[in-house]
């Protein structure tokens, strides 16, 4: 089987899109077939300039980001086409999002890969109505979704509000962005009960969230001996404002790094629990990502989590307000936990999260592709 893999930036680059396209093709890949990436990005390469044009956009109140433009939709078709003439023999066109399709200029099947549409954005997460320029880009969109052979969503509260209106609209659950640790998971476990380091995975959408963690800490830590350390992946100093002895700022970890992966690896490996109360969202990958490794988490459920794990979460706790008084109250409950409770939510993440990972779900993708 040989598959045209369309995405936003490079396959190659675990940094694109929250390291989806890199596993996922990796996995395809690793079941024998043949791939052939495609970076359908305007100005792939050229942050500066995208930057520069959405700024533009901004100031003449375009109401749209420049990704939702014309221009950037046009320039995407024609790196499509262009891949698929190079590529006639190819037997899937797969894109890894919901907004370019070239379904209706060939008649091999095509497969839309992504998380939720524009609508689905708007209404659920932002909770908003859509305004008209929005509407019309949800129109056009719905178009494009329902002109696929298949179309899959990676979260389960987004397919069940989606399928209404598209009958070509699959669920394979939430897989996992990770490779095998460089390290062993059980052997990590009593360095964790003992340092009491937190973690925290998240970019500038979540700053409320680290900000009411950091509080917390902070309070917490003033009135007991015993400190709480919080290690931060994905934000610097100068994105949270954060200057403390209790929270480490490690910025971006890429994956494909060597170096950059090991101090990821390392963070991981002595992380007590992640924690994540953000309202509203708050990053799937990062949570199955670190259950995954056997770390308990802290966060604050959305549907799409109590989708997949329930109302009440096993390896870990729900924490419904993002203050830093009720996140202190699960530090206080984490502080007087047992090796051996620990030891219980650590073994119940893994269990949790088992059947989540790549080559399983490709084995679903394939199945559905061959049927």
């Amino acid at each position: 089987m040989k598959i045209i893999a369309y995405s936003m930036g490079d396959s190659n680059n675990p940094a694109t899109w929250s390291n989806v396209p890199f596993y996922f093709i990796k996995a395809l890949e690793a079941e024998g077939v043949e791939i052939v990436r495609v970076n359908v990005q305007p100005f792939s390469g050229k942050r500066n300039i995208r930057v520069l044009i959405n700024k533009g956009l901004n100031v003449f109140k375009a109401g749209i980001p420049f990704e939702r433009t014309s221009y950037y939709k046009k320039s995407v078709r024609r790196k499509m086409l262009k891949a698929l003439k190079e590529n006639p023999d190819a037997d899937l066109l797969l894109s890894f999002d919901f907004s370019s399709s070239i379904a209706d200029k060939t008649d091999k099947k095509t497969m839309l890969f992504c998380d939720w549409d524009i609508k689905y954005l708007i209404t659920q997460i932002d909770k908003r109505t859509p305004n008209k320029k929005e509407q019309a880009l949800i129109e056009e969109q719905s178009e494009i979704i329902k002109g696929a052979d298949y179309a899959v969503s990676i979260f389960p509260n987004a397919f069940e509000k989606m399928k209404e209106d598209y009958a070509n609209l699959y669920y394979f659950g939430t897989p996992i962005n990770l490779d095998e640790p460089q390290f062993d998971i059980d052997g990590a476990l009593g360095e964790r009960y003992k340092n009491k380091r937190l973690l925290f995975i998240g970019k500038k959408k979540y700053l409320s969230g680290i900000k009411a963690l950091y509080e917390a800490v902070e309070n917490y830590n003033s009135k007991n001996e015993s400190k709480f350390y919080v290690d931060l992946i994905g934000m610097t100093q100068e994105h949270t404002g954060i200057n403390s002895e209790y929270v480490n700022h490690y910025g971006y970890l890429n994956k494909n790094n060597p170096e950059q992966w090991k101090t990821y690896n390392d963070i991981l490996r002595g992380a007590f629990f992640f924690v994540n109360t953000t309202d509203n969202w708050v990053g799937a990958s990062s949570i199955l990502d670190t259950a995954y490794l056997g770390i308990p988490c802290i966060i604050n459920p959305n549907p799409d989590l109590t989708k997949t794990f329930g109302d009440e979460i096993f390896f870990g706790y729900y924490c419904r307000d993002n203050t830093a008084d009720e996140i202190e109250k699960y530090l206080k409950r984490l502080s007087e936990l047992s090796e051996e409770e620990y030891t219980l939510l650590s073994n119940n993440a893994r269990v949790a999260v088992k059947g989540y990972t790549y080559p399983e779900y490709i084995k679903k993708i394939l199945e559905l592709i061959k049927s």
